[in-house]
């Protein structure tokens, strides 16, 4: 079975509620996920910008789903993010697996901090040649930050007129 962490974050009513009837959640986290025959290791309240995480075990991405779409449409809580993770074992085949990818010759052998700097060319162009290029930036196991970054590259760690998430333009240094 597959594990999966979420993190989640209660409503202030939730917290209201709670404040003045104070529960064990622990229980009916258990509820949900043994309903579609998975497990849950743990479950914990934390500071920061969420309130609390939960570990589980679940049979498959779709029982994990139906969880996290009941347990989100309660209304108790305001977030409910969920990720998949991976074994030691499962990264480890899936680094066995990068060559079958068809991943770009040119690559290969690059030093390790390139791979976070590294533009995708579109449409079979050298970015400096394209108006806008993909940098993919590893952020945990099994995820990647993606941007798409309307501007060319000024060397290889300088994007300039790239925009902000919020719109403003500024330039990217790395």
């Amino acid at each position: 079975m597959a594990l999966y962490l979420t993190r989640f974050s209660y409503t202030p009513e939730t917290w209201a509620r709670l404040t003045k009837n104070p529960e064990d959640r622990r229980e009916a986290a258990r509820r949900y996920i043994e309903s579609v025959g998975g497990k849950l290791h743990g479950f914990w309240y934390a500071f920061g910008t969420c309130d609390g995480y939960n570990l589980w075990e679940a049979p498959d991405n779709v029982s994990m789903a139906a969880v996290a779409i009941a347990i989100g449409g309660g209304g108790a809580l305001s977030k409910f993010e969920t990720t998949p993770l991976l074994t030691v074992e499962e990264t480890l085949e899936a680094l066995g697996r990068v060559s079958a990818t068809g991943r770009p010759e040119h690559s290969r052998g690059a030093s390790p901090d390139s791979g976070r700097r590294a533009g995708v060319m579109l449409g079979g162009k050298p970015a400096t040649e394209e108006p806008s290029f993909f940098r993919v930036r590893p952020s945990t196991l099994g995820t990647a930050n993606v941007t798409l970054f309307p501007a060319t590259v000024d060397g290889p760690r300088r994007w300039k007129g790239a925009r902000s998430r919020h719109g403003s333009r500024r330039e990217c240094a790395r």
